[in-house]
């Protein structure tokens, strides 16, 4: 099993709004916070992108790949000079449309907003920094190749467009976040990174291939290769939590997501997720999540 394709598909980042922007001369256009994850991926062109809460801007360029995991209020322009415009006044409301600026020829650039569950989301992105910029030279054939493939399907409206175009954001979202961990200037840990440890990511690969499982630490370290105590602290030193934590807040997420997605009988999620009572399954629960399973049913939308 792979640990980070198992999380983003309980993010379900299908639910974003994706549009492009051409555009010509100066020109500015302020987004509001969001609670999600923005990313702005350019393609042609030159900007400057200011982020609620960093004290300088960042140039972007051709190639440049930048999310926002907290969903931060921004900026992005050419000139500080003329009156910023608010992005709802900019882009249809319609998702996958192209928005023209001046004509447009000089600049163009996609941007989307992945809404994600914030409870999963923290597994994912926990550790990273508020705002990923991908920007090196030998990242970009990647990244340029799927950002002007998400600008023609924006720019052409084929049959399958729409669908296209949600392959191709999932895809930059995976690869931006390749991209970073790939980055050994970042100190990073959590998910992201024990998922790419080849003694860790063993053990979240057997953890996520069966939850269900009455999991111990020696087990899990036999899986691993290594020694109990050294894979106890490799774990916690890359995940930044003991090997059991991580155990149940994923056993919980699982849970969450399957009450959320339809009736679940807690005769029969506890034990296929490794609780041989209700009542443990619900006080673990509710440990993690605040409340119990079937208040954090009434309390989320059913999807």
């Amino acid at each position: 099993m792979d640990p980070i394709a198992d999380i983003i598909g309980l993010l379900k980042p299908e639910a974003y709004k994706l549009r492009g922007l051409d555009a010509a001369g100066a020109w500015s256009i302020v987004f509001g916070a969001g609670s999600g994850i923005r990313c702005f991926g350019i393609t042609r062109g030159t900007c400057q992108l200011a982020i609620s809460g960093m004290a300088s801007p960042l140039d972007l360029g051709a190639g440049t790949f930048v999310l926002l995991l907290q969903g931060q209020a921004c900026h992005l322009y050419t000139s500080r000079d003329i009156e910023p415009v608010a992005a709802p006044d900019v882009f249809s409301s319609q998702a996958g449309q192209m928005a023209v600026l001046n004509g447009g020829g000089c600049f163009a650039a996609v941007g989307g907003y992945f809404t994600m569950v914030p409870a999963y989301a923290e597994l994912l992105f926990q550790a990273l920094p508020a705002v990923l910029h991908v920007n090196r030279a030998n990242d970009r054939a990647t990244l340029d190749w799927m950002l002007n493939r998400l600008m023609q399907e924006l720019a052409t409206r084929l049959p399958g467009s729409g669908l296209s175009a949600t392959f191709l954001a999932q895809g930059l979202l995976v690869q931006a976040l390749r991209l970073c961990l790939a980055n050994g200037s970042l100190n990073l840990s959590g998910c992201l990174v024990g998922a790419g440890d080849q003694y860790v990511g063993a053990a979240l690969s057997a953890i996520h291939a069966d939850p269900g499982r009455r999991w111990s630490i020696e087990a899990l370290s036999e899986v691993s290769g290594l020694s109990r105590s050294a894979f106890a602290s490799r774990f916690k030193e890359i995940m930044g939590e003991p090997v059991l934590s991580y155990l149940t807040r994923w056993r919980m997420l699982l849970a969450a997501d399957r009450i959320t997605s339809g009736p679940a009988a807690l005769a029969v999620l506890a034990p296929s997720l490794g609780y041989a009572s209700q009542s443990a399954f619900s006080t673990a629960f509710k440990r993690q999540l605040g409340c119990s399973p079937r208040q954090f049913a009434s309390k989320l939308p059913r999807r």
